[in-house]
Protein backbone atom coordinates (compact mmCIF):
# COMPACT_ATOMS: atom_id res chain seq x y z
CA UNK A 1 0.00 0.00 0.00
CA UNK A 2 1.41 3.62 -1.29
CA UNK A 3 1.92 6.39 1.74
CA UNK A 4 0.15 9.54 0.94
CA UNK A 5 1.84 12.66 1.03
CA UNK A 6 0.29 14.68 3.58
CA UNK A 7 -1.03 18.23 2.15
CA UNK A 8 2.04 20.26 2.66
CA UNK A 9 3.94 17.94 1.04
CA UNK A 10 1.66 17.43 -1.72
CA UNK A 11 1.77 21.60 -2.13
CA UNK A 12 5.69 21.60 -2.07
CA UNK A 13 5.69 18.92 -4.76
CA UNK A 14 2.94 21.15 -7.20
CA UNK A 15 4.84 23.95 -6.70
CA UNK A 16 7.84 22.53 -7.45
CA UNK A 17 6.65 21.04 -10.47
CA UNK A 18 5.29 23.92 -11.91
CA UNK A 19 8.54 26.04 -11.38
CA UNK A 20 10.60 23.27 -13.47
CA UNK A 21 7.67 23.21 -16.10
CA UNK A 22 6.58 26.89 -16.81
CA UNK A 23 9.59 28.19 -14.82
CA UNK A 24 9.12 30.48 -11.90
CA UNK A 25 6.96 33.18 -13.69
CA UNK A 26 7.12 36.72 -15.03
CA UNK A 27 9.40 37.80 -12.05
CA UNK A 28 11.76 34.98 -12.42
CA UNK A 29 14.00 37.10 -14.62
CA UNK A 30 14.30 40.21 -11.94
CA UNK A 31 15.39 37.52 -9.69
CA UNK A 32 19.48 38.53 -9.38
CA UNK A 33 20.97 41.02 -6.85
CA UNK A 34 20.44 43.81 -9.24
CA UNK A 35 16.93 44.08 -8.25
CA UNK A 36 15.64 46.52 -5.69
CA UNK A 37 17.79 49.54 -4.18
CA UNK A 38 21.57 48.52 -3.42
CA UNK A 39 22.82 47.70 -0.58
CA UNK A 40 23.85 50.71 2.07
CA UNK A 41 21.03 52.79 0.74
CA UNK A 42 18.40 54.81 3.59
CA UNK A 43 15.10 52.13 3.56
CA UNK A 44 12.01 54.34 1.94
CA UNK A 45 9.39 55.05 4.71
CA UNK A 46 6.51 53.38 4.78
CA UNK A 47 3.22 52.82 6.70
CA UNK A 48 0.44 50.22 5.64
CA UNK A 49 -2.46 48.26 6.52
CA UNK A 50 -1.59 44.28 8.30
CA UNK A 51 -3.96 41.81 7.47
CA UNK A 52 -5.86 42.97 10.83
CA UNK A 53 -6.24 46.16 9.48
CA UNK A 54 -3.46 47.98 11.89
CA UNK A 55 -1.21 50.54 10.40
CA UNK A 56 2.21 49.61 11.02
CA UNK A 57 5.24 52.06 9.77
CA UNK A 58 9.19 51.05 8.99
CA UNK A 59 9.75 53.66 11.39
CA UNK A 60 7.66 51.42 14.47
CA UNK A 61 9.04 48.62 13.28
CA UNK A 62 12.81 49.94 13.17
CA UNK A 63 12.34 50.84 17.30
CA UNK A 64 11.94 47.03 18.14
CA UNK A 65 15.11 45.94 16.34
CA UNK A 66 16.41 45.47 12.39
CA UNK A 67 13.77 44.43 10.29
CA UNK A 68 13.36 41.99 7.61
CA UNK A 69 11.12 43.09 4.80
CA UNK A 70 9.94 40.47 2.55
CA UNK A 71 8.29 41.11 -0.67
CA UNK A 72 5.69 38.83 -2.22
CA UNK A 73 4.26 38.73 -5.66
CA UNK A 74 0.76 37.31 -3.91
CA UNK A 75 -0.49 35.40 -0.72
CA UNK A 76 -3.70 35.20 -3.03
CA UNK A 77 -2.84 33.54 -6.23
CA UNK A 78 0.90 32.62 -5.76
CA UNK A 79 1.83 29.06 -4.68
CA UNK A 80 5.54 29.86 -3.92
CA UNK A 81 4.74 32.72 -1.82
CA UNK A 82 2.09 31.42 0.48
CA UNK A 83 4.76 28.30 0.83
CA UNK A 84 7.95 31.04 1.19
CA UNK A 85 5.00 32.71 4.30
CA UNK A 86 4.57 29.50 5.83
CA UNK A 87 8.19 28.39 5.95
CA UNK A 88 9.28 32.27 7.77
CA UNK A 89 5.75 31.70 9.93
CA UNK A 90 7.34 28.16 10.88
CA UNK A 91 10.54 29.26 11.71
CA UNK A 92 9.54 32.51 13.70
CA UNK A 93 11.14 31.83 17.04
CA UNK A 94 14.33 31.07 15.44
CA UNK A 95 14.44 34.50 13.10
CA UNK A 96 13.23 36.80 16.15
CA UNK A 97 15.73 35.36 18.60
CA UNK A 98 17.99 36.79 16.46
CA UNK A 99 16.83 40.00 16.98
CA UNK A 100 14.66 41.53 13.67
CA UNK A 101 11.42 41.55 13.02
CA UNK A 102 9.99 40.02 9.61
CA UNK A 103 6.77 41.83 7.80
CA UNK A 104 5.93 40.90 4.67
CA UNK A 105 4.48 43.21 1.81
CA UNK A 106 2.42 42.85 -1.42
CA UNK A 107 -0.16 44.43 -3.51
CA UNK A 108 -3.18 42.37 -2.31
CA UNK A 109 -5.83 43.80 -0.50
CA UNK A 110 -6.36 43.65 3.10
CA UNK A 111 -8.93 40.99 2.76
CA UNK A 112 -6.88 39.00 0.78
CA UNK A 113 -4.40 39.19 3.25
CA UNK A 114 -6.35 38.59 6.05
CA UNK A 115 -8.05 35.46 4.34
CA UNK A 116 -4.47 33.45 3.66
CA UNK A 117 -3.02 34.37 7.07
CA UNK A 118 -6.30 33.19 9.28
CA UNK A 119 -6.32 29.74 7.34
CA UNK A 120 -2.55 29.45 7.64
CA UNK A 121 -2.19 30.83 11.04
CA UNK A 122 0.38 34.08 10.18
CA UNK A 123 0.66 36.00 12.91
CA UNK A 124 3.44 38.41 11.64
CA UNK A 125 2.44 41.41 9.40
CA UNK A 126 1.34 40.71 5.77
CA UNK A 127 1.10 44.42 4.42
CA UNK A 128 -1.59 45.53 1.83
CA UNK A 129 0.61 48.07 -0.89
CA UNK A 130 -2.52 47.84 -2.72
CA UNK A 131 -1.80 50.93 -4.97
CA UNK A 132 2.67 49.45 -5.19
CA UNK A 133 4.32 52.99 -3.92
CA UNK A 134 6.17 51.03 -1.16
CA UNK A 135 7.16 48.04 -4.05
CA UNK A 136 7.92 50.78 -6.33
CA UNK A 137 10.02 52.84 -3.86
CA UNK A 138 12.20 49.81 -2.89
CA UNK A 139 12.36 49.19 -6.74
CA UNK A 140 10.70 46.19 -6.17
CA UNK A 141 7.76 46.40 -8.98
CA UNK A 142 7.94 43.48 -11.64
CA UNK A 143 8.42 45.54 -14.95
CA UNK A 144 7.13 42.49 -16.82
CA UNK A 145 3.55 43.08 -15.90
CA UNK A 146 1.33 45.72 -15.14
CA UNK A 147 -0.71 44.46 -12.55
CA UNK A 148 1.23 46.20 -9.71
CA UNK A 149 3.20 42.76 -8.24
CA UNK A 150 6.75 42.64 -6.74
CA UNK A 151 9.16 40.41 -7.56
CA UNK A 152 10.42 37.88 -4.48
CA UNK A 153 13.41 39.23 -2.47
CA UNK A 154 14.23 40.18 1.01
CA UNK A 155 15.58 43.33 2.49
CA UNK A 156 17.24 43.22 6.05
CA UNK A 157 17.15 47.27 7.18
CA UNK A 158 19.45 47.91 10.18
CA UNK A 159 17.83 50.28 12.98
CA UNK A 160 19.26 53.55 11.36
CA UNK A 161 16.59 52.79 8.43
CA UNK A 162 19.91 51.38 5.94
CA UNK A 163 19.89 48.30 3.67
CA UNK A 164 22.19 46.20 5.03
CA UNK A 165 21.50 43.30 2.60
CA UNK A 166 19.52 41.75 0.03
CA UNK A 167 18.45 38.04 0.24
CA UNK A 168 17.00 36.01 -2.86
CA UNK A 169 16.52 32.72 -1.25
CA UNK A 170 15.70 29.77 -3.80
CA UNK A 171 16.29 26.95 -1.12
CA UNK A 172 12.92 25.37 0.29
CA UNK A 173 15.01 23.97 3.00
CA UNK A 174 14.52 26.18 6.75
CA UNK A 175 17.79 25.28 7.69
CA UNK A 176 18.98 27.45 4.93
CA UNK A 177 16.74 30.35 4.37
CA UNK A 178 16.60 30.75 8.18
CA UNK A 179 20.69 30.33 8.57
CA UNK A 180 21.13 32.94 5.66
CA UNK A 181 18.18 35.59 7.70
CA UNK A 182 19.34 35.19 10.92
CA UNK A 183 22.96 35.87 10.01
CA UNK A 184 22.02 39.41 7.85
CA UNK A 185 19.98 40.00 11.04
CA UNK A 186 22.99 39.61 13.50
CA UNK A 187 25.11 41.42 11.08
CA UNK A 188 22.55 44.54 10.92
CA UNK A 189 22.64 44.62 14.93
CA UNK A 190 25.99 44.46 14.80
CA UNK A 191 25.78 47.82 13.14
CA UNK A 192 24.68 49.31 15.71
CA UNK A 193 26.42 48.14 18.39
CA UNK A 194 29.68 49.36 17.12
CA UNK A 195 28.32 52.91 16.68
CA UNK A 196 27.40 53.13 20.86
CA UNK A 197 30.21 55.26 22.93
Amino acid sequence: MKKLLNPYSTLCLLAVTAMLFIGPGPAGAAQTEEAGLPIGQKAPAFQLPDQNGAEVSLAGLLKQGPVVLVFIRSADWCPACKLRAMQFQRNLKAIEASGGHIVGISFDSTAAIKKFADRQKITFPLLSDADSKTIGAYGMRNQDTADGSAVHGIFVIDQKATIRAKLFPVSHEDSEVVAELTNALKAARNVKEETKP
